[in-house]
């Protein structure tokens, strides 16, 4: 629960879809800096 999440979670970086920022109403958790770097990194690899 590091990230603030209620439930441990998973980041699938082969299906990504964008969204409006003005579609966000709150943010749910935040990422470690060491965890944003692997889901960056798994995102390059698809794109």
């Amino acid at each position: 629960m590091t990230a603030g999440l209620a439930k441990p979670s998973i980041v699938r970086c082969s299906k990504l879809n964008t969204v409006h920022f003005k579609e966000l109403l709150f943010k749910i958790g935040k990422l470690q800096d060491h965890d944003l770097e692997r889901v960056l990194t798994a995102i390059r690899y698809y794109f």
